[in-house]
């Protein structure tokens, strides 16, 4: 029986010719269209940093005066100097791969891909974490937030507040877990927005909650990946902003309930 081969993207069926051609030049098997889009992003990362290679200013004279030109910076991706954080995202983007312009700054993810995205990011942060999601339960995102605490990141959480009913218990548990190596969980029920702000220069702005059935790919997420200066300023204020308003009470302690709180979105 013939083998069958898949595309590593779209999962689509591939000949073997296609699968041996991909894997000796983008090491995963890929369909035509996607060996397309990934010969597209190899050609921008070279022609990138080829330019970037070139930039050594060439001295002019000027009446006998030797006079340098200024530098011009490259713009379609950032310069060798640009932070550590924004490199290492610019070749993820690279590598899997993406079809979109790094100079624009933003992305669209999907998926597993986006689960991917925000855990490795997470992986990767050195100062702080911001975060809201109504929803905080065992999922690899809530482990890998508990990782960066333990390299001693700073990692805020806005969320809603559980209740206290069997139904909640594992993300009270959860939420306990959490609260013991540090991060800062503050709680406002009317919390609807799911962000990620990593280090002050990467956010995440999707529809995908902190639990694993939203992670994991029960559901549909996608999402808006941004490096953008003012994007992520703006994000990142927004949760400050959040993280200073006064806690919402816990409702079932007082049977104060509204229907919108029951459903999982």
């Amino acid at each position: 029986m013939d083998m069958q081969y898949y595309c590593n993207i779209c999962k689509e069926p591939i000949t073997s010719k296609e699968c041996s051609y991909s894997i000796s030049h983008y090491d995963r098997p890929l369909c035509r269209k996607h060996q397309e889009i990934a010969k597209k992003a190899k050609a921008r990362l070279a022609e990138s940093e080829q330019k970037a290679s070139s930039m050594e200013p060439e001295p002019k004279t000027d009446f006998g005066v030797v006079v340098r030109a200024p530098e011009i910076p490259v713009q379609t991706q950032p310069a060798k100097s640009e932070d550590a954080l924004i490199q290492w995202l610019v070749q993820w983007v690279a590598d899997k791969p993406i079809d979109f312009a790094t100079e624009s700054k933003h992305f669209f993810l999907e998926g597993n891909r986006l689960e991917e995205l925000a855990r490795d990011v997470i992986g990767k942060a050195q100062e702080e974490i911001l975060v809201t999601s109504p929803f905080v339960d065992s999922c690899t995102l809530a482990n890998a937030l508990q990782e960066a605490r333990n390299r001693r990141v700073t990692v805020k959480i806005v969320a809603r507040r559980p209740e206290n009913t069997q139904k909640d218990a594992s993300k009270r548990e959860c939420q306990t877990n959490l609260r013991k190596t540090g991060i800062v969980i503050h709680y406002i029920n009317q919390i609807h927005s799911k962000i990620i702000v990593i280090d002050h220069k990467i956010t995440i702005i999707s529809s995908m909650n902190l639990y694993s059935g939203s992670t994991g790919g029960a559901t549909f997420e996608a999402g808006i990946v941004s490096f953008d200066k003012k994007v992520v300023d703006s994000a990142a204020k927004y949760i400050v902003e959040l993280l200073e308003k006064p806690e919402s009470t816990d409702t079932t302690a007082t049977g104060s309930r509204y229907d919108w709180k029951n459903r999982r979105y």
